[in-house]
């Protein structure tokens, strides 16, 4: 039986104001815990987080996303997970 993770890119934004200043890979247990305009939508929150990468710039992000993907399928391979999928909207 195969064991999956999904992952999302998620933006990071400035706290003030609020504009994108970079994005970190996320990755959960697969769920629909989550609610979004009355809808069941995945969850990356409490026990279905599995963990993030570190921020990446936006200038980063290009030379750097291939091996911290494969660094994080490497860490969720080694929790237990054997794929990971990104999810899309």
């Amino acid at each position: 039986m195969t064991v999956k993770a999904m992952l999302r890119l998620k933006e990071t934004k400035h706290p003030i104001s609020e504009a994108t200043i970079g994005f970190r890979i996320q990755a959960a247990i697969p769920n629909k815990a989550g609610k979004a305009f009355g809808k069941p939508v995945p969850s990356f929150r409490g026990v279905y987080f599995l963990g993030e990468t570190s921020d990446m710039s936006e200038e980063e992000l290009p030379e750097k996303f291939e091996k911290t993907l494969e660094k994080m399928k490497a860490d969720l391979k080694w929790k237990g997970y054997d794929e990971a999928y990104f999810l899309t909207k």
